[in-house]
């Protein structure tokens, strides 16, 4: 009991990891890291065979990164960004199995955040600028704790995911009250236009994969409800959510042109792609994006707004473009391991898609979400297949 409440708090960082108190240059501070060691320092070296293959990205990085790295905080942040995985993954699935209930903890988290928005709202926007570094703004959203509002959207994407997943793994029905606050987290506090457009996909995608009596009643039980928030978000924070829903339904084509943030991101995420394919695949390093950005934006008149930059806004797409093809066995791992917990496959689907699409934008590996949930897809095989697990690594 006493070590399950430690883990408890020890895991809090994973949660919450832009909170560095300002003591670090960068978004994500090393405070999940640490918390990680801290768990593995205590717990045996026992763990899933499939999570060794994490650390394979993560030893070919490496050497690639102390050839080419510039600076000792960029150091720091590349070591965190693809070791955060593989020590985040195994502290995640040690923490469950001492007691630590993530979906509870999930469900605190989207309360807490919900709190610190509303905050943000009718406080100030630099309530909790001692806590972090965020780009809170009325028009644009609200931050919560989490460096920017897409990030606060698709980190509240995530918990609801790990909510879901961990009732339905132990046959409990989840309650409407978590599900309700992450949408208004969602809808009314971050206002992400990229967290808007993955949930509407993926929702859509979901009931109609299945499309019976009672998805047909959770489709209209969802429209109702999104009229119900919108109604709030229009009344309270203008139109921009509205817009951007406008905008996906009745010309999904030309939403690139008109929103910055979706043109941005995905410009990234296609340029990341289309870099690493010119490549071959292999591993293009950390400084040979910008040259990439530059020319593209003078000649592709979809991609108009964005910096110059080697920072690429894309999780899997920065990973595929710096380190090469080996970087693909981290998501491979995921949607193995999503495979094995028997899921029918709507929810296959949507445990698979949902995070894919979050990390192929704005969230790189060191937001450890990605790793929670490859922890508890660990955990929930515990005695259900055997071949997956080792004794030692």
């Amino acid at each position: 009991m006493l070590k399950s409440k430690l883990y408890y708090y020890l895991m809090l960082p994973f949660f919450f990891p832009n909170v560095g108190f300002n003591l670090f240059s960068f978004d994500v501070s090393p405070f999940p890291m640490i918390s990680a060691l801290i768990i593995l320092s205590i717990e045996s070296k026992n763990y899933p065979k499939i999570l060794y293959y994490l650390w394979i990205p993560a030893f070919f990085s490496f050497p690639i990164i102390l050839m080419t790295y510039e600076d000792w905080p960029y150091f720091v942040r590349l070591i965190g960004v693809y070791f955060s995985v593989p020590l985040i993954s195994i502290a995640c699935y040690k923490s469950i199995c001492s007691g630590v209930d993530v979906g509870k903890l999930s469900k605190n988290v989207i309360y807490i955040s919900f709190i610190a928005g509303l905050a943000q709202k009718f406080i100030s926007t630099d309530v909790f600028s001692n806590l972090l570094h965020s780009r809170s703004t009325e028009s644009r959203g609200y931050s919560s704790l989490y460096s920017e509002p897409s990030f606060f959207g698709m980190a509240t994407l995530m918990f609801l995911l790990i909510y879901i997943i961990s009732n339905i793994k132990i046959g409990k029905r989840c309650d409407w009250k978590p599900l309700f606050v992450g949408l208004l987290s969602i809808f009314m506090l971050s206002q992400s236009a990229i967290s808007i457009l993955i949930l509407l996909v993926v929702s859509l995608l979901y009931c109609l994969l299945d499309l019976n009596r009672r998805n047909i009643i959770i489709l209209i039980f969802w429209a109702v409800l999104l009229v119900m928030v919108l109604s709030l978000v229009v009344e309270e924070t203008g139109s921009r959510t509205l817009n951007i829903i406008n905008m996906f339904i009745n010309s999904p084509q030309d939403i690139l042109l008109i929103d910055a943030s979706i043109s941005e991101r995905v410009m990234h995420i296609y340029l990341s792609i289309k870099g690493s394919i010119n490549n071959y695949f292999m591993p293009s390093g950390f400084y040979k994006f910008i040259e990439i950005i530059n020319n593209e934006m003078l000649v592709n008149e979809f991609f108009w707004w964005g910096e110059s930059t080697n920072k690429i806004m894309s999780g899997i797409g920065s990973a595929l473009f710096e380190i090469g093809i080996i970087s693909l066995i981290t998501p491979l791992v995921f949607i193995s391991l999503a495979y094995k917990n028997n899921f029918n496959f709507n929810m296959l689907v949507l445990t698979s898609l949902l995070p894919i699409l979050i990390y192929a934008n704005a969230i790189n590996f060191a937001s450890p979400y990605f790793s929670i949930l490859i922890g508890l897809l660990a955990f929930n095989l515990r005695g259900v297949d055997s071949k997956i697990f080792v004794k030692k690594f």
